[in-house]
């Protein structure tokens, strides 16, 4: 109420300047409950910005699959270990991007944390200790009892979290967790075959507040990777502050940025304004568990569908009567009123209000503008007159700022963190001498980190061989190229030739395959007029998907079905909130009381809700007085 890091890396920075230590002040607000305010008249003409959508503009998101992992656990038994014993870890500067290993002390265990030390490094024992008391008396089981379990034994079989204590991690890094720690050394080099967290020796004290809130967040990291991989990074990121919120660990007010730039996406990530986005996802983890408590974040967790599509189908699970779109819109209106009602406020926050996008007290005006995808536009409209508001949106928003090779559609490999999505195609090679595959490609890729190949299978894709597309590389900086992939930015479209002569004389399967690792996406990879002219094969991608089996992998004329959120927020002693009505070809008409009901101000509150793309959803409207009869 009111009164990067390398691959498979998550860091927590010092950047206090995401953060607020202010309180925000204390104001009492009334009750509410939903009322009609507004009556709807459909609107009898589009406006100058109106653009048609294509009929099969993408309205569903396709959940990119993630990568496999086996599980593969590399001791037989459970490792034991004395206080002083020694190993070597391996430990990333993240300022040159430098591996190096070193050896580490043992130096304080419990049951389920074992405190190592870099060698050389001046250290307290006790404060080791004690740290590890708190860690297994307060933030392990407190952890576990929201989020679920971490890997346990783990790839080590050993229940216990091995927390590292290290230098030159890089400047301004307190830790990290690292999914690759999970992995076999076997399948990638640089795993220390643990479930760990490592943690800076010179920028964190032991003991300290930040010390416990770190370890809070990277233990949350740990079991977020066990249970849903490849969760979207708002997502992810929310839950981590969460869980520095439910362990009062936290170390500022993540929400304060984002309540500074409401017209932030929740769903989005940017890193130019990452704090807004961490406060927006942290602000929504907090308000879902105060909605639905631990069985609620814990339906999340347990959810293998991501993102939106994963709060629905958790939702489902718990037999509750609301969608994340109706969840969304009461969010919005929460954040404004920060009331005493759960539907409409918090319980354990204090909020200033969303900054305005306008205010407006004084008629006719039109505003041209745009609105991020579930992103909020508060705008106040005051005075002692009833007004008139034409809404005016579009029904289609690109996807990507690139247009298709040719025609209008093209292969989009999706983008998702932890993800592995491929496009399979079976020829037939047995009939030519020679053959030669020929694609163009635009991509955009984190560099050195995700990768897109090219591959060939001739028995029905028990095998496969990576080929050597002219733009790839067999460059390996982080352990993640699965041989020979494209990486980084293509800087437009490409055009490449592949040699298939290795395989003429057989039937073959082609694929092309989107890798990612754990943490930050670019756009994707992208696929366009593909032929294999010997066997006079070419696909421009106009006519369907021409036998193509894509595994997370979308068809698209790159674009998105549009559709808007548009609510009324009325004060009074009763406090109403509308959700108004947008008719189909994203067009209303609506009138609101602020003369005959004696309001003197409304907040009209908009929101794109257009999947998957950034680009922000435009629209226009049109405010004029109504004079009194």
């Amino acid at each position: 109420m009111r009164t990067r890091l390398p691959p498979l890396v998550l860091l927590l920075l010092t950047l206090t300047a995401c953060m607020s230590s202010a309180t925000p002040p204390s104001t009492p607000t009334p009750d509410y409950t939903p009322t009609t305010t507004f009556t709807l008249t459909p609107v009898p003409s589009p406006s100058p910005i109106r653009t048609s959508a294509p009929t099969d503009a993408l309205a569903t998101p396709v959940d990119p699959p993630p990568r496999p992992f086996d599980y593969t656990v590399v001791n037989p038994n459970p490792p034991r270990r004395a206080p002083n014993a020694t190993r070597a870890f391996w430990v990333t500067d993240t300022t040159t991007g430098e591996r190096r290993e070193i050896e580490a002390r043992l130096r304080a265990q419990t049951e389920h944390v074992a405190m190592w030390v870099e060698e050389s490094t001046w250290h307290d024992v006790r404060q080791l200790e004690e740290a590890a008391i708190f860690f297994e008396a307060r933030t392990y089981p407190a952890t576990r009892a929201v989020f679920g379990s971490e890997w346990t034994p783990g790839v080590d079989n050993d229940p216990r979290i091995h927390i590292l204590h290290a230098t030159g991690l890089g400047e301004g890094v307190l830790g990290y967790t690292s999914g690759g720690d999970e992995f076999p050394r076997d399948l990638y080099p640089f795993s220390n075959e643990a479930e760990m967290i490592t943690v800076s020796a010179a920028e964190i004290k032991v003991g300290s507040h930040a010390y416990h809130a770190l370890l809070a967040r990277q233990f949350q990291r740990l079991v977020q990777w066990f249970q849903d991989r490849n969760e979207e990074r708002w997502v992810k990121e929310g839950l981590v502050e969460l869980a520095i919120h439910l362990n009062k660990l936290n170390t500022g007010a993540p929400e304060q940025a984002y309540l500074e730039h409401p017209d932030t996406s929740l769903v989005g990530w940017e890193d130019e304004s990452a704090a807004a986005h961490r406060g927006a996802a942290y602000l929504f983890a907090t308000y879902f568990h105060e909605r639905f408590g631990n069985e609620g974040t814990q339906a999340l967790m347990a959810q293998p569908l991501n993102g939106v599509a994963g709060f629905d189908a958790a939702l489902a699970d718990l037999n509750r009567d609301i969608t994340f779109e109706k969840l969304f819109a009461e969010w919005l209106a929460a954040n404004y009123l920060d009331g005493e009602r759960a539907t409409y406020g918090y319980t354990t926050l204090d909020l200033e209000r969303p900054a305005p996008a306008a205010i407006y007290e004084s008629y006719p005006v039109t505003l041209e503008s745009s609105v991020q995808q579930y992103g909020a536009d508060y705008i106040l409209l005051q005075g002692d007159d009833d007004v008139h508001v034409q809404f005016t949106g579009v029904t289609a928003t690109p996807l990507l700022d690139v247009l298709p090779h040719s025609g209008r559609y093209l292969w989009w490999s999706n983008r998702a963190d932890e993800s592995l999505t491929t496009l399979t195609r079976a020829f037939d090679l047995s009939g030519v001498e020679q053959a030669t595959l020929t694609y163009w490609t635009w991509y955009d890729l984190e560099q050195g980190y995700d990768y897109a190949t090219v591959e060939v299978s001739v028995d029905g894709g028990e095998q496969w061989q990576t080929l050597h597309a002219p733009s790839g590389s067999d460059a390996d900086p982080n352990g993640n190229n699965p041989g020979w992939g494209y990486t980084g930015n293509s800087a437009g479209w490409v055009r490449e030739e592949v040699d298939l002569a290795p395989w003429v004389g057989d039937e073959a399967l082609v694929r092309f395959v989107y890798l990612t690792d754990e943490a930050v996406t670019g756009a994707g990879f992208l696929l366009d007029d593909v032929a294999i002219p010997e066997i006079e094969y070419a696909d421009d991608v106009e006519s369907g998907a021409g036998g193509w089996e894509a595994a997370g992998f979308v068809r698209s004329d790159n674009s998105v079905a549009q559709n808007y959120l548009a609510l009324l927020i009325g004060p009074g002693e009763t406090i109403t909130v509308e959700r108004l009505p947008v008719e189909e070809d994203q067009t209303a008409e609506w009138i609101a009381l602020l003369g005959s009901e004696g309001w003197g101000e409304a907040v009209l509150v908009l929101s794109g809700l257009a999947p998957l793309t950034a680009h922000p959803a435009l629209y226009e409207l049109k405010i004029s007085r109504l004079s009194r009869p």
